[in-house]
């Protein structure tokens, strides 16, 4: 049996939820991009990928937004935004969403957005 601070055994310590969800709703990402100076700049491309990081799953694969300034909002729709079928019962799961962006001259950032899908339960199977 492990005991004390999982990091210490070189295990990996599970990141905190930014947000917390009601199963079936909404998510939006207010994202805003910056150069190396701090200043507000227009990424030339923009990815986003989400997994299901308490079951190892793929949400959704690599998607391409056309970037439309140096802020935006990414909607991740309600119907993303479910408990995995492969733990019908569990209470939550986690839901990272990976934010790649690039730049024109080359240079590359990644951001990582953590939240919490929370299951919505039902009392008689209504």
């Amino acid at each position: 049996m492990n005991r004390g601070t999982p990091y210490l055994q070189g295990q990996p310590v599970r990141p905190q939820p930014q947000y917390s969800v009601d199963a079936g709703s909404d998510v939006w990402l207010e994202l805003i991009f910056l150069d190396r100076t701090q200043t507000p700049v227009t990424p030339s491309t923009i990815t986003y990928r989400i997994d299901d990081i308490s079951d190892n799953l793929c949400v959704l694969n690599t998607t391409s937004v056309t970037p439309n300034g140096s802020t935006m909002e990414i909607n991740i729709p309600a119907f993303l935004n479910q408990i995995s079928t492969s733990f019908p019962t569990r209470s939550s799961q986690l839901n990272q969403v990976t934010v790649v962006s690039t730049y024109s001259d080359g240079s590359q950032r990644t951001k990582i957005f953590t939240y919490e899908v929370i299951a919505i339960c039902t009392v008689g199977g209504a």
